[in-house]
């Protein structure tokens, strides 16, 4: 008889569910958001100008003005110690909108400058301003080493992988009201049966908006509803990336009886309906449970 088998990628742990967060421009307001995240374990990766370091300026967006007030150099690596920091220009240029040579010095020497700040390799990036980046800014920022980079475009939805990583595209920003609604979704019980791809909730946000819109409350009420749950992952942006790729470099054998993980990190896939982790460096035997013999695909 025809047997057909489908194997769902889970999170570590074999959870089903995975949030990550981020937070753009390095204002003095990541201060305050970071011992949010640490008091809740919770995890995020934050977007940072190397060339507007400890600068401040006067910022009206619509409906709210604040102070923009840029952390200096000096206290990068102990206010993120512990998160990932993360590409978002030199100066903040719009990289698809400037000539390739531009986009590549804007990511190149962010790139750069915060590995000299926290003394370990970034390869992660946030698009500055809106994503409309041309096939040359794109091309700038894998041949800087950036592997993934998220827009500021809005799924409103947790479930998935991104198809494109260089256009990784986050459910909404904190201060959204269809966070709401995204969350239910999220927060929702799960089981195998309706399990098909995995949940993955990535909220985004300002620092300074907290403040400019009042939003703290929001931002703490947020934090508060995702964070403690044993079903769900928590990662930076760079550990859902490692973890995918992970996963997709997954080898089988001919028949799918046996699975090899190369990677350094364990995986865990569903597999008819049963969590299977596929250790880091080992083949595991995949049994068939309609029969006494191995699987056959």
């Amino acid at each position: 008889m025809l047997r057909l088998r489908e194997d769902i990628p889970l999170w570590p742990g074999g959870r089903m569910k995975c949030c990550t967060l981020s937070f753009d421009d390095g204002t003095v307001e990541d201060v305050r958001i970071a011992e949010m995240l640490r008091e809740r374990g919770l995890r995020a990766t934050f977007n940072l100008n190397t060339g507007l370091m400890g600068r401040s300026d006067h910022l009206e967006q619509a409906g709210f003005a604040v102070e923009h007030k840029k952390l200096p150099a000096e206290r990068i690596a102990d206010v993120y110690r512990g998160f990932e920091v993360a590409v978002h220009g030199h100066t903040h240029a719009h990289v698809g909108c400037v000539p390739a040579s531009m986009a590549t010095y804007e990511i190149g020497r962010c790139k750069a400058e915060l590995e000299e700040l926290v003394h370990a390799p970034v390869r992660g990036m946030a698009w500055p301003i809106n994503y409309r980046e041309r096939d040359d800014a794109r091309a700038a920022a894998a041949a800087c080493g950036i592997v993934y980079a998220r827009t500021t475009r809005r799924t409103y939805d947790c479930v998935g992988l991104p198809d494109d990583w260089l256009a990784w595209d986050a459910a909404c920003s904190y201060v959204q009201p269809e966070l709401d609604v995204v969350v239910e979704k999220f927060l929702a019980p799960l089981d195998a049966a309706v399990y098909r791809e995995p949940y993955l909730l990535y909220v985004w946000g300002h620092g300074y908006e907290a403040t400019g819109r009042g939003a703290w409350g929001a931002l703490e009420r947020f934090l508060d509803r995702v964070s403690g749950l044993d079903e769900v992952w928590y990662a930076t942006n760079i550990e859902v990336y490692d973890y995918a790729q992970a996963v997709r470099g997954l080898v089988y054998s001919s028949t799918g009886a046996y699975i090899y993980n190369p990677a350094r990190i364990d995986v865990w896939m569903l597999i008819d309906d049963t969590p299977l982790c596929i250790p880091s460096g080992e083949t595991v035997t995949v049994e068939d449970p309609t029969s006494d013999g191995r699987m056959a695909m």
